[in-house]
């Protein structure tokens, strides 16, 4: 009979870095992160960051310079989250990358061990398979849309909200729709003080003083806390520096009696990253991105309210969990999302990188080699000299 061993380690052997156009991301490009084992599996991450021009400097941040990310992970070996979470401290402490270019490495780190040992992140952690509060965003059109969206969801069992509004009457539809036993987390749209109803509802404002940045600012803010200080904080897994930051932050806000909470507003890869740390809370409400209200009170919201890039797409347990009224913590192996290297070939974007006048935006190196300059597609030879005739 055949037998089958189950491969524990995963001995990184190439690293490999897309910047493509992601029109779902509200910054409309994306730098994805590949790295692989020697043994064929191989876990991916993503980050939505700034301009293009920005992305490309950091694309060579992971695969140029002296210190650069590649050299640093070539021939290590990764067995468990330890591993991962003492390489996340080494670049994190050292500055050799902006924190939220290196949490797309680290969600590719976290998504290989995963694939590897055939186990979701979350299990990895040794974390116990749990379900989430769901935070429902809700339509900032109209009154009416807004009350109509809190029905659906407050059957469902739903009683956190996000609206992103500083419109007083729409603030004032959803807190007297959502009731005393809800929770409505505002996203100002504007710098004006918002001027807040006297209730029924519990209200929470996201600023700057209840987000956090790092793990450093959540130790300071956790420990100088008041009776006044915030009882819910917000943290963007890219903005911390990834899955074994925001763990570390996750840690700390259970000690402290803390609902930690993913921020609005990130892409729809960041918030199923984040939630295999957050699954430490299990009583801290989630962001995920379905948007749009079941249609009644039997319907689920559909997959097509999901913005996911083209070239990502949902494994199937993680689609239920997502689409539940509170979310489910699946079974998928890896970060619960697959990613189509061939779709992101075909989305790469079409603009020079700076560091090299004869490189586009996608550089793939594996570690024994320099970067390459990639040779240029018509299309792209096109785009570039259309570039450069309006520039003149």
């Amino acid at each position: 009979p055949a037998t089958f061993t189950l491969i524990m380690s995963a001995n990184i052997c190439s690293v490999v870095v897309f910047v493509a156009e992601d029109n779902c991301s509200s910054r409309g490009s994306t730098l994805l992160v590949k790295i692989a084992s020697d043994e064929g599996e191989c876990g991916w991450g993503a980050f939505s960051g700034p301009a293009i021009v920005g992305l490309a400097w950091f694309a060579s941040r992971v695969l140029a310079g002296g210190q650069n990310v590649a050299n640093f992970l070539e021939g290590r070996t990764i067995s468990s989250p330890s591993d991962i979470q003492k390489l996340s401290q080494s670049i994190l402490t050292s500055d050799s990358l902006p924190p939220n270019v290196w949490a797309a490495c680290d969600a590719a780190l976290w998504a290989l061990l995963g694939a590897t040992q055939r186990r979701p992140a979350w299990n990895l952690l040794g974390l116990a398979q749990t379900e989430k509060p769901v935070i429902q965003t809700l339509p900032a059109t109209s009154a009416s849309a807004v009350v109509e969206a809190i029905e659906l969801a407050r059957a469902q069992g739903r009683v956190w909200f996000h609206l992103s509004s500083s419109n007083t009457s729409l603030i004032s539809a959803a807190a007297g729709a959502i009731g005393e036993q809800g929770t409505l987390l505002l996203s100002p749209r504007d710098r004006e003080p918002l001027s807040l109803p006297a209730g029924p509802c519990r209200f929470i404002v996201i600023n700057q003083e209840n987000t956090i940045t790092s793990l450093t600012h959540a130790r300071a803010l956790f420990t100088s806390r008041t009776a006044l200080s915030p009882l819910v904080y917000f943290a963007d897994v890219d903005a911390v520096g990834g899955i074994s930051m925001l763990l570390e932050i996750a840690k700390l806000a259970q000690q402290c009696g803390i609902q930690l909470v993913n921020a609005p507003g990130t892409s729809a890869m960041s918030m199923l990253t984040a939630v295999h740390a957050l699954a430490l809370l299990p009583t801290s409400p989630i962001f995920t991105f379905v948007t749009d209200p079941p249609s009644s009170l039997d319907a689920a919201p559909a997959p097509a309210s999901l913005p996911l890039a083209p070239w990502c797409a949902l494994q199937p347990n993680t689609a239920v969990a997502v689409l539940a009224p509170a979310l489910s913590m699946a079974a998928d192996e890896g970060l619960g999302f697959t990613i189509s290297e061939d779709i992101v070939r075909l989305c790469i974007h079409p603009v020079l990188l700076p560091i090299d006048a004869e490189s586009i935006l996608y550089l793939q190196t594996p570690f024994s080699d320099p970067i390459r300059p990639v040779k240029r597609s018509a299309s792209a030879r096109e785009h570039h000299r259309q570039r450069q005739q309006q520039q003149q």
